[in-house]
């Protein structure tokens, strides 16, 4: 039998990260890499075990090296930008991405990295052309939906919002995302008996955040639910006890419930 080689550790990489074990992926690309220092499928092994494991900066650093080896590719310029993305570096996302799709314009995750950064640049409109060709290219998924529901709400296009909300639960009933906005637009359209049934469904399937606490303790105390509006803002003060909103809403809510000294 053959002692380890590059090739075959990148191989076992490979096999692992098919299988989501990304630490033992990232341990066999590494062991490759340094085995073949220029043997590209190793590298690029080795950024698709450490970003999907959360070492963002080491995935960066992989595929810019496998660039370098073998020249860019639409493959090492999405893999960058969605790097990128997750290490809040949009412009230079956005960049990346723009290659990709400069050479292949059918490149699905490269619109997706497109969207994100341009989502993260304020860029709303371009966020939500980029995730509406995604859905083009490679057809519509609950992901694409609920990004571009994502996008209209920044833009205060609330029955847009409500559209891709709905769409996006069509196929995935129990997407939190897709709930906390349809709730967010069906609150800003005065919908609030729906908004708060749209938001508990939100709060069902995700984890605690302050966004999700403070539009429930918005849509409560309009509707004359202080108790459980101030409970709703007491639980965002736990996530973020410096929160002006969240304090603001205590000290409405205490007032109304007659408790003068909070």
């Amino acid at each position: 039998l053959r002692g380890p080689t590059a090739d075959l550790g990148t191989h076992q990489a490979f096999a692992l990260n098919s299988l989501q074990r990304w630490e033992e992926g990232l341990e066999c690309a590494e062991a490759a890499a340094a085995m073949d220092p220029h043997l590209r499928s190793a590298w690029e092994q080795l950024g698709t075990a450490a970003g999907n494991a959360g070492k963002d900066e080491t995935a960066l650093d992989a595929f810019r090296q496998a660039a370098a080896l073998g020249g860019p590719s639409v493959g090492t310029w999405t893999s960058e930008a969605l790097a990128l993305n997750r290490l809040n570096r949009p412009e230079e996302a956005l960049r990346c991405s723009e290659s990709a799709l400069a050479r292949n314009p059918r490149h699905v995750s490269g619109w997706i990295q497109l969207g994100v950064a341009a989502e993260s640049l304020g860029q709303y409109e371009r966020a939500l052309d980029a995730y509406r060709r995604a859905a083009e290219v490679g057809g519509a998924t609950s992901e694409l939906w609920t990004r571009q529901a994502a996008a209209t709400a920044r833009m205060g296009r609330w029955h847009d919002t409500i559209h891709s909300a709905k769409a996006a639960l069509e196929t995935k009933p129990n997407s939190g995302l897709a709930w906390l906005f349809l709730g967010q637009a069906l609150m800003n359209l005065g919908e609030d008996d729906q908004a708060l049934d749209a938001l508990r469904r939100a709060a069902e399937y995700l984890e605690p955040c302050t966004e999700l606490f403070l539009l429930q303790a918005f849509a409560f105390q309009r509707l004359g639910m202080w108790k459980e509006g101030l409970a709703s803002a007491e639980s965002a003060l736990t996530l973020d006890a410096e929160h002006p909103l969240a304090l603001h809403f205590v000290g409405f809510a205490a007032a109304n419930l007659g408790q003068t000294d909070r």
